[in-house]
């Protein structure tokens, strides 16, 4: 499986912008579903810490 590196959001914000390890670009729609994963993903206190 690739790992994929969040770039940016497109001109409308409706879609994530990622990249690849190996340069593929990918567009994957930012639906209701995917707001809610990320919401409730998330655990209060564990942002990555910076270095």
């Amino acid at each position: 499986m690739d790992q994929l590196r969040f770039t940016g959001l497109n001109e409308d914000g409706t879609q994530l912008l990622m990249t690849a390890t190996d340069g593929s670009r990918y567009a994957v729609p930012l639906t209701d579903g995917l707001r809610s994963a990320v919401r409730t993903s998330r655990t209060p206190g564990a942002e990555e810490a910076s270095p």
